[in-house]
């Protein structure tokens, strides 16, 4: 979108505005792997939940982002490489909801075709959370705060014009 903001003068006058755009050879997509199948149960104070997805494509990795609701209490993005190689890429063991960060990569990283990124979320659904607003039932995925995500967004730079299908084989554990 492009917006222009103009002063009167109590002239009339013509614009001359021009608007001219490069497009770079790469472009950034930011995709999510999700569970939404799991039933947190009352009062756990560490219940993990657990979701993958494998790469169709190589892609620069650059960033990544946990999402969950107020009984969010940690989460871990890990890859398994093609050839077995296993690497811990972000570990947040105090999630706070309140501060939903994306975590930019130092350098950007290179994953090939068939790398299996890896998210584990864990919740605290006991009253020792202070921000649970009923430890008391069981919680599943929903939009509202006061139902949960489990949730790894990532952010790769793929060629400009890729098809959107960097990922097609989303694994719930």
């Amino acid at each position: 979108m492009l917006e222009l903001h103009y002063t009167t003068n109590g002239k009339a006058t013509t614009d001359r505005t021009r608007v001219g755009f490069i497009f770079a050879a790469e472009q950034v997509r930011r995709f999510a792997i999700v569970n939404t199948t799991f039933t947190i149960p009352p009062g756990d104070p560490s219940f993990r939940v657990e979701a993958a997805a494998t790469l169709t494509a190589d892609v620069k990795l650059t960033a990544l982002h946990p999402h969950m609701h107020l009984r969010g209490k940690a989460s871990e993005f890990r890859m398994v490489t093609p050839d077995g190689e296993r690497r811990t890429l972000l570990r947040v063991s105090r999630y706070d909801p309140m501060w939903q960060l994306r975590y930019h990569l130092a350098e950007e990283l290179v994953l090939k075709k068939g790398t299996r990124l890896e998210v584990t979320s864990t919740f605290d659904n006991s009253p020792g959370n202070p921000l649970n607003p009923d430890p008391a039932v069981p919680v599943r995925w929903g939009d509202q705060t006061w139902d949960e995500m489990a949730l790894g967004a990532f952010e790769v730079v793929v060629p400009r014009g890729a098809g959107p299908r960097v990922l097609i084989d989303r694994h719930n554990r």
